[in-house]
């Protein structure tokens, strides 16, 4: 995913690969976890039997993940750093 880099040596580690102003949670999230709210077309208890029926809930469930997604890619690590720095006072960028 390219959000962090590995640095060899004794004095080495890993740092991000970008600025936090450049990542996104959506980006940290999609990286760890894949695809937010993915849907399997597998059929379970909770399936609706009609193919109308669930073509309807497919579009509640796409909506709601295309509102999660718009406010997640808007919120950057920078923005969480701020918004702890703000709470506690200290705030530190390394991984």
């Amino acid at each position: 995913a390219g959000l962090i880099e590995s640095i060899r040596g004794p004095q080495g580690g890993h740092r991000l690969a970008r600025p936090p102003s450049q990542i996104t949670v959506l980006d940290a999230l999609t990286a760890l976890e894949g695809p937010l709210l993915a849907l399997d077309s597998g059929r379970d208890a909770l399936t609706p039997t009609e193919p109308m029926d669930r073509d309807l809930v497919r579009e509640v469930w796409d909506g709601a993940r295309e509102i999660l997604e718009r406010y997640l890619a808007s919120v950057t690590l920078e923005d969480l750093c701020q918004r702890k720095a703000q709470r506690s006072g200290n705030v530190m960028y390394y991984i």
